[in-house]
């Protein structure tokens, strides 16, 4: 398909074109493997141990009496 003068008009003539089928670009055809994209999928996954530390580690204290007394005033 050549392209016209206008993008409009060149849009316009791909939907006329296209308009009975789909038009996938070439190199979005594309398939990854099965075996790697599981492992990928399987190498980000955290574990329930790994999630509850994180939480204990969210959930310390470790600010001085002055900075929660700071943030109590601050909420009101």
């Amino acid at each position: 398909m050549l392209p016209r003068q206008r993008v409009k008009d060149t849009r316009a003539a791909l939907v006329e074109h296209f308009k009975e089928g789909h038009f996938v670009h070439p190199s979005a055809l594309f398939e990854p493997d099965a075996s790697k994209l599981s492992e990928w999928l399987s190498s980000g996954a955290t574990s329930a141990d790994d999630e509850a530390e994180e939480v204990i580690a969210a959930n310390g204290n470790d600010l001085s009496d002055e900075e929660v007394e700071a943030f109590r005033e601050a909420a009101e």
